[in-house]
């Protein structure tokens, strides 16, 4: 009997290599993780079928590529540290990194590694997806986050930066809107609308302060929230279309109604110009982040409103102060220069031109008249002139007066007409309104020194809730609207803040008395009206005078 030979140690070693070579086969074809192992310059040598199960990726476009160009670029440096440290000599490494889908998106992978024994420069990779886990836990700093700052918000534009700031953590945007709902249920308005411009996120001016409910707002509400997807051949559409670079289209669009209870309270939207760039559940994400911001919005929304009526109110209770007041001196005044002018009057009658008294006389009447122009500039401040009101037509009244307009304002400042071909007719005193739009006129005249184009607008109006919810002075109803606009210097907020009280103006002290604005000021007022302005510095003046419409009488009625 012969005696057994010994096993050569290379013999061990191969069948070593062998066990391990099977049980990694075995390893790769039933794992439901991610497997891959790669070789020394980082390129991928095997991978199994949970790549393509995960991340729709096919072992023929994967192999022999770096496994770096799968990671996001934000996460490579953390990766190849972890390759460093297995070089270094730590056994298994952890570290988490996102991995492009085939889609386009990213799943986040925890991966654990290891060098492959008996293979030299060889990595192993072990990967679970972890992306709901690490969403989760995103989702819960960024609704804390959002929640502190919207408690500081103040106002409704940053109550929606800090939603549209968070939403760009989660998913990135390229453009985005948030339009608020106003009170009346009909108009809204852009608190927010930006956009990439020449390749930085800027603020895109919006078309009015207040505008109709967009379309794709409305269809927000009826439908829910929406999630469009299109790609690179999309040809452009109204709701597309980028905001403030038109020849670009968005391929990848989020639209959420924002809801308080059963309250509407607007629509949500952020886009990208990269197509598949959300997910369903990202759009969940977004409902669940408008409507979470929805009560900080309308108590925002409350705030502001009701700042602004408070400082309108103040305004208002201002100027009647200050009219009671002015009106009360001009009055007497007014008695006291009648005496002085009768009397002058009478000496006037008993003294010869040629008599040494006659000029001082003649001077003292003079400044007694401008005295007195100037008290019934006060006294329509204080709507207590006495009018004499008619029934007028306005468009008449604006026709008859254009000569002298033109005049005034000279001629190198073109004046327009664009007058409704008819109106309602007004009962006002027709030297009042005539008064008030020479005084507009002459304002206009002094903010265009050089040159400019004042345009005279009429049309029929009516004013609602929403208007006087706004302007609580006006009253609802029916009014004919003359608009004044001119393309001359403007006034900033700090002089439109004053601009109606008597005495108060800008121009140097030989120029004017700050009597003008505010004598038109009492006028509409005391004929009923309202009177509006909008300005901005070099972006000219507009002033709307509202003027209440005269009842229409029907044959038989008491007149």
């Amino acid at each position: 009997m012969y005696p057994s030979l010994p096993v050569e140690p290379a013999s061990e070693e191969l069948e070593a290599a062998d066990a391990r070579a099977a049980w990694l086969d075995s390893l790769f074809r039933l794992s439901p993780e991610l497997l891959c192992t790669t070789g020394p310059a980082g390129v991928l040598q095997r991978v199994n079928a949970s790549w393509e199960a995960l991340l729709g990726l096919v072992e023929r476009d994967l192999l022999n590529k770096p496994l770096a160009d799968l990671i996001h670029s934000g996460d490579r440096a953390a990766m190849e540290s972890a390759a460093a440290r297995l070089v270094l000599g730590e056994p298994v490494v952890a570290v988490e990194s996102r991995v492009r889908h085939a889609d386009g998106s990213h799943r986040w992978i925890a991966w654990s590694a290891g060098l492959v024994p008996g293979s030299p420069g060889s990595t192993f990779y072990r990967g679970v997806d972890v992306t709901d886990r690490r969403r989760a836990e995103e989702l819960n700093v960024a609704f804390h986050l959002l929640g502190e700052q919207l408690n500081e918000a103040t106002s409704p534009e940053e109550a929606a930066r800090v939603v549209l700031g968070v939403a760009d953590g989660l998913f990135g945007w390229d453009a985005c809107w948030l339009e608020l709902f106003n009170p009346d249920g009909q108009t809204s308005r852009l608190v927010v609308l930006m956009d990439i411009l020449e390749g930085e996120r800027q603020d895109v001016p919006a078309f009015s302060e207040e505008q109709p409910i967009s379309r794709s707002a409305r269809r927000a509400l009826k439908e829910g929230p929406r999630l469009v997807l299109r790609d690179q051949s999309h040809r452009m559409s109204r709701d597309s279309r980028a905001f403030g670079d038109t020849s670009r289209a968005s391929l990848s669009i989020m639209i959420v109604p924002i809801r308080s209870a059963e309250t509407a309270v607007g629509a949500l939207s952020i886009q990208s110009y990269t197509p598949h760039a959300y997910r369903g559940e990202d759009l969940t994400t977004l409902h669940v982040l408008a409507d979470y911001c929805a009560g900080a919005l309308k108590r925002t929304q409350a705030e502001e409103s009701r700042r602004l009526l408070e400082g309108r109110l103040r305004q208002s209770q201002k100027l009647e102060a200050i009219g009671q007041l002015a009106g009360g001196v001009a009055h007497d005044f007014n008695n006291m220069l009648a005496v002085i002018l009768g009397y002058t009057d009478l000496l006037l009658l008993d003294t010869a031109p040629w008599e040494p008294a006659f000029t001082p006389l003649q001077q003292i009447k003079q400044a007694g008249d401008r005295s007195a122009a100037l008290t019934r500039q006060l006294l329509a401040y204080s709507r207590r002139q006495v009018l004499l009101p008619q029934v007028l037509d306005l468009n008449a009244l604006i026709g008859e007066l254009c000569p002298l307009i033109q005049r005034l304002v000279g001629e190198s400042t073109v004046l327009e007409l664009q007058l409704a071909p008819r109106v309602g007719r007004v009962k006002a005193d027709p030297g009042q309104i005539q008064q008030a739009l020479m005084s507009l006129a002459a304002n206009a005249r002094d903010a265009m020194p050089v040159s400019g184009r004042l345009t005279i607008r009429t049309a029929d109006v009516t004013l609602d809730a929403s208007v006087t919810r706004r302007h609580p002075e006006a009253q609802p109803g029916d009014y004919v609207l003359v608009e004044l606009a001119d393309t001359g210097t403007g006034m900033s907020p700090d002089v439109l803040a004053h601009m109606f009280e008597p005495f108060f103006t800008t121009k140097p002290q030989d120029k004017g008395i700050g009597l003008g604005l505010a004598s038109v000021y009492g006028i509409i007022k005391q004929s009923g009206g309202h009177v509006e302005v909008e300005s901005e510095p070099d972006r000219g003046t507009t002033f709307r005078l509202y003027v209440p419409c005269c009842p229409i009488s029907t044959p038989g009625s008491a007149s």
